[in-house]
């Protein structure tokens, strides 16, 4: 179980790590599938994606210490708000998973 949780935190550090001014392109979500899908089963989760966004944010949120808004993230992906935004859908489902919370 220890071994189990180290994995996971080492697989959402180096999401995020990688995630830095990737501008969340495919090239970056291809070079972390192997954690990608470490986090998917630890959530419960099917999508790559949404488990590659929930291991930035929730990263994030810890570095913050607190919360974070679209800027906060997209200025660390160094990409624009509306990129962002494109991903809404996942956003609002691991907010209905009860994995992000809204402010």
């Amino acid at each position: 179980m220890e071994q189990e949780i180290s994995e996971i935190l080492k697989s959402i550090d180096t999401i995020f790590q990688k995630g830095h001014k990737s501008k969340f392109s495919e090239q970056f979500q291809q070079s972390v599938q192997q954690q990608t899908k470490i986090v998917c089963d630890y959530l419960g989760i099917e999508s790559e994606r949404q488990a590659n966004l929930w291991a930035q944010i929730c990263s994030m949120s810890i570095q913050k210490n607190g919360s974070i808004d679209l800027d906060d993230f997209s200025s660390y992906l160094n990409t624009t708000i509306l990129r962002v935004l494109m991903y809404q859908k996942d956003f609002d489902y691991l907010i209905k998973k009860k994995l992000l919370k809204r402010f």
